[in-house]
């Protein structure tokens, strides 16, 4: 079990080749957070009158228990329809993790 760090994915794939490899979802969490924060938009992902942020961090998040051949296709409908402040959000999550899929 690793966290979501693509250069340790990568030398855990060369070196262990036929093992099962996965990830933290606590650490999936996190990472999300994480850029929730350096986007600036702590405070909207904070606000009880607007939750929308929110959710639509948690149905990422949703995205580790969606069956694997499914995922980019629901990845897909949730970025067309997302706030466009998670835009930002969305293109990390597509760099750095939907290349394991």
């Amino acid at each position: 079990m690793t966290d979501f760090e693509k250069t340790i994915i990568n030398a855990c794939e060369e070196v262990y080749p036929n093992s099962p490899l996965s990830c933290c979802f606590f650490h999936f969490g996190q990472s999300i957070y994480r850029q929730i924060q350096s986007a600036g938009l702590q405070a909207a992902y904070n606000d009880p009158d607007d939750r929308s942020l929110k959710v639509y961090t948690h149905m990422m998040l949703a995205l580790a228990f969606v069956p694997l051949a499914e995922v980019p296709r629901i990845f897909s409908l949730l970025e067309n329809d997302a706030p466009e402040d998670l835009l930002p959000i969305f293109e990390y999550f597509e760099k750095i993790i939907m290349f394991l899929v």
